[in-house]
């Protein structure tokens, strides 16, 4: 693109260079210098260069926390420094009623349950930075009941989807013991670009006895999802191609302890699970998946990368935000202790703790990864 100027001080290289390193507040004023620069910042090709510039040297961390006595949320935004750079407007929601399913791009894919009786599970995708936010439509026949979710992007076909796993609770009775067990019944997927769901074929006996465990991952046009089985079989992964929408099942021949979760390192995906040592002692175990040529294809191979601990057995991994590990405590707090929930981030290159402690009134709060971008919805 050419911008026409009478007296041009920078080639507009040397502009797109430096406007791609500004926060998003500061491009949205930027527009206003000039049209060539208002077409400039809203063109497909500067979007997608100034999130891939916010994603490597501006990481964010989402700050999600509310309160029973506020009856509201908060949501901010945490620099490396673990300096709140923003706190954002939320959306007329809900906030004892909505989850985040997941960050991609600068977007936030938010379920929102309609009413006290959970009948519909709405969602939103939304850009908390530049304020535009879609409600995505609601299936013809969507049931009752708790869904699963997943949200990405694939560069290769340049579009969102949200993947939904429809989900009922099976009450079973075992030697006079009643138990309840998880059955997934569907998969749909829905298009930002084309606007529309659409039911996915999906091998169920491939998880017939497995559940869920973690948050869904979004890396390299795929969307994963981490599932142990109730007969302790060995984990399995969940992969879906969002640009040929084919499902790939990984199982994971690794022993595991009390937690297991799915997130990424490197932009790989990762296992990190819990060990319990015969001295009592407790370890995170990070596993780094390498993708392997076998005689059935493409294949998942998982090496120990780290192991950290001796720990607390409160601490419980939430994210990897670069190269640290993301921990929430846990523990239960007595009204004597420090009612604020506290984060700490180990560095997997330097072995060192940190720790960011959240607003003293709060109930509840999470993190996500997080970086500004210009997308829309």
């Amino acid at each position: 693109m050419a911008i026409r100027c009478d007296n041009p001080f920078l080639p507009i290289d040397i502009i797109i260079n430096i406007l791609k390193r500004l926060p998003v507040k500061s491009i949205l004023r930027f527009q206003c210098v000039l049209k060539e620069w208002k077409d400039l910042l809203k063109s497909p090709s500067f979007i997608a260069e100034h999130a891939r510039h916010s994603a490597q040297e501006r990481p964010l961390l989402l700050l999600y926390e509310f309160s029973y006595k506020r009856g509201c949320p908060s949501i901010s935004l945490v620099n490396r420094k673990m300096e709140t750079v923003e706190v954002l407007s939320i959306p007329s929601i809900d906030p004892f009623r909505c989850r985040i399913i997941g960050s991609c791009n600068g977007l936030l894919c938010i379920n929102v349950i309609h009413d006290q009786a959970r009948s519909h599970n709405l969602l939103w995708l939304w850009n908390p930075v530049i304020k535009k936010v879609r409600e995505i439509p609601l299936t013809t026949n969507d049931p009752m009941g708790r869904c699963e979710y997943g949200f990405g992007f694939c560069g290769i076909v340049n579009n969102y989807k949200i993947v939904k796993f429809y989900k009922q609770k099976i009450r079973k009775k075992k030697k006079d013991q009643h138990f309840h067990r998880i059955k997934y019944d569907r998969v749909e997927v829905y298009s930002l670009s084309t606007g529309s769901w659409k039911q996915l074929e999906f091998e169920f006996g491939a998880i017939e006895h497995a559940e869920i465990l973690s948050q869904a991952v979004n890396t390299d046009g795929t969307i994963s999802w981490l599932l142990i089985s109730i007969w302790n079989i060995s984990p399995i992964i969940v992969s879906f191609d969002i640009a040929t929408e084919v499902f790939r099942f990984t199982q994971i021949t690794l022993d595991y302890g009390s937690f297991l979760g799915l997130d990424l390192y490197s932009n790989k995906h990762n296992v990190h699970y819990v060990t319990e040592e015969n001295s009592g002692s407790r370890f995170i175990g990070v596993w780094v998946a390498e993708e392997v040529a076998s005689e059935s294809g493409k294949s998942l191979r998982f090496t120990q990368k780290y192991r950290i601990g001796p720990m607390s057995g409160g601490l419980r991994p939430t994210c990897i935000w670069g190269s640290e590990i993301v921990f929430r405590d846990m523990k239960f707090k007595t009204q004597m202790e420090d009612p604020r929930c506290i984060f700490y981030l180990f560095n997997l290159i330097t072995n060192e703790w940190r720790t960011f402690n959240c607003s003293a009134d709060r109930d509840w709060c999470d993190v996500y990864n997080y970086e500004e971008s210009l997308v829309s919805v």
